[in-house]
C-alpha cells in the first residue's frame, strides 16, 4: 500500500482497562477497614512532558471517549481493606522461605539481592516484585487495594494539596538525597507524621502506599 494513499489526519488509540480481580483475605484478621462514602468525585491529573492537553495524551478511563491528561468523574466507592504499610522485606522472606517461591520469569526480580531481605533491610518496603508475585504471597493481614482504592487512600476528598494537609511537612517525607548511589527506601514506619486521609473520622489511619512493581 502506497504511503500517498494513507489519510494525514492524526488519530488516537482507543484504550481498554483490563480488570483484576479483588485480593482474596487469607486472614480471619483482615487489614484496616475503609468505610468509604458511597459516592466520591477523584480528580487526577497526569503529568507528561510530551504535548499538550489534546485528545489522545495519556490514559483513558471507561467513562471518557478519549485519552486525556486530566480525569473529573463521580466514582462510586465500595469499602475496601488496607494496611497501615506496605510488605516489608522480612514478610516478604517469610513467604519465600515458606514456600520455596520463585517466579517463572524471574527478569529482575528482587534486583537488588536477596541478602537484602533481612538485617538493616528488614523493615524496608520489599522492592523488585511484580503485581503476580504480589498476589501469590499469602499476605496474612495485607491487602491490595484496587487502583480507586489506592487514590482515594492517598488523597481523600478534601481537595489537599499533600497526603497529611495542606501545609508542607519535612517530617513526612524522606530528606532530600543528592548523592550519585541511591540510598535505597526507608524503614516502612520512618515517617509517622505522614497521616493519610482515610473514611471518615474514626477510620483514618497512619497508612503508607507503594507500588510494589518491578521494571
Amino acid at each position: 500500500m502506497p504511503l500517498a494513499s494513507l489519510s494525514n489526519e492524526w488519530k488516537f488509540l482507543p484504550q481498554h482497562i483490563v480488570e483484576t480481580a479483588p485480593t482474596k483475605l487469607p486472614s480471619a484478621s483482615p487489614p484496616v477497614w475503609c468505610t468509604c462514602r458511597p459516592r466520591i468525585r477523584l480528580p487526577v491529573t497526569g503529568i507528561e512532558i510530551e504535548g499538550f492537553n489534546w485528545a489522545g495524551l495519556d490514559v483513558q478511563y471507561p467513562w471518557e471517549d478519549a485519552p486525556r491528561r486530566g480525569h473529573h468523574h463521580l466514582l462510586t466507592m465500595k469499602p475496601f481493606y488496607i494496611d497501615r504499610y506496605p510488605v516489608t522485606n522480612a514478610g516478604f522472606k517469610k513467604f519465600l522461605d515458606a514456600a520455596q517461591y520463585h517466579p517463572q520469569d524471574d527478569h529482575n526480580f528482587l534486583k537488588t539481592g536477596a541478602t537484602n531481605l533481612s538485617g538493616r533491610w528488614a523493615n524496608k518496603p520489599v522492592t523488585w516484585v511484580s503485581l503476580e508475585d504480589a498476589r501469590l504471597m499469602p499476605l496474612g493481614r495485607q491487602a491490595i487495594a484496587a487502583r480507586v482504592g489506592m487514590q482515594y487512600a492517598a488523597q481523600g476528598t478534601d481537595g489537599r494539596l499533600y497526603p497529611w494537609g495542606n501545609s508542607w511537612d519535612e517530617r513526612a517525607v524522606a530528606a532530600p538525597y543528592k548523592g550519585r548511589d541511591l540510598p535505597g527506601p526507608a524503614d516502612v514506619d520512618a515517617h509517622p507524621a505522614a497521616p493519610v486521609p482515610s473514611g471518615d473520622g474514626h477510620d483514618r489511619q497512619h497508612m503508607a502506599m507503594d507500588r510494589r512493581v518491578r521494571g
